[in-house]
């Protein structure tokens, strides 16, 4: 009699865990209405989120409350929204604007052993994302 008890308890605890869980479902679109593919969705004041997938597509289950009702979406280039969740569906719709003016690259090496160390640091701006290719034979070859 005890195992079955026992058995039902588990069960009905199992079951409640289920059932609170809500789950989300949604696409993400830029303003052309296209998916964008690598956006981030996070519930707001939380780590757990999700990543939009080649079709726009992110599902994201939420445990019961004390949670927050609120998604954020992000996307680099783009700027972030912050929508309620009102239903089991929450599609985005990003809009660009974020243009980065300035792009800072910083490397660094180092080496235990010897005394080898190495460092690098540049800075890229609007005019060299112009050409970002520089005109190299193999380059020019397969432009042509």
């Amino acid at each position: 009699m005890k195992k079955h008890f026992l058995l039902f308890v588990l069960i009905c605890s199992v079951l409640t865990t289920l059932l609170a869980q809500k789950n989300i479902t949604g696409t993400v679109f830029n303003d052309k209405n296209e998916p964008l593919v690598g956006a981030n969705i996070i519930l707001k004041g939380t780590t757990l989120g999700a990543i939009s997938d080649i079709d726009g597509k992110y599902e994201i289950n939420i445990p019961s409350k004390p949670y927050s009702d609120t998604l954020i979406c992000s996307f680099i280039g783009h700027q972030s929204e912050v929508l309620t969740i009102q239903s089991d569906n929450v599609d985005f719709n990003l809009s660009e604007g974020l243009h980065l003016q300035e792009v800072l690259i910083k490397a660094y090496s180092s080496y235990k052993g010897g005394c080898f160390c190495c460092g690098f640091l540049t800075s890229l701006n609007d005019e060299d994302w112009q050409n970002p290719l520089s005109p190299t034979p193999s380059v020019m070859a397969i432009q042509n």
